[in-house]
């Protein structure tokens, strides 16, 4: 019980820190898509498909760069965030030929 009261403390924290112009990280090998309607669709199907055709969904989106993963936590900005459907647009800030690049991610992936 008392676990459960502090994971639903910290969740609503990290809600709380969630606002445009913050810079956080995402998780590493977190779904990153290029518009939130893929994102919408991605949240959908984590809800509705089994694990393993989830996870052949999800190869699919990859192999055909629908969505994409990055295997390190990188350093983004937010720039809006809906909390009532935990989407969250960023601007990723590391080095690479993604520096500047927009996306979507799923609020639960953002970290400090």
């Amino acid at each position: 019980m008392a676990a459960a009261i502090y994971f639903s403390a910290s969740l609503l924290g990290l809600a709380g820190e969630i606002r445009e112009g913050v810079t956080m990280y995402v998780k590493p090998n977190s779904m990153w898509f290029q518009s939130d309607t893929a994102l919408t669709a991605w949240q959908r199907d984590q809800t509705r498909l089994s694990p393993k055709a989830l996870k052949i969904h999800q190869d699919d989106l990859l192999g055909s760069r629908e969505a994409w993963q990055f295997i390190y936590k990188q350093w983004v900005r937010i720039r809006q965030y809906w909390p009532t459907v935990d989407e969250v647009e960023v601007e990723m800030l590391g080095p690479g030929r993604f520096q500047g690049g927009v996306w979507w991610v799923d609020a639960k992936d953002l970290i400090r």
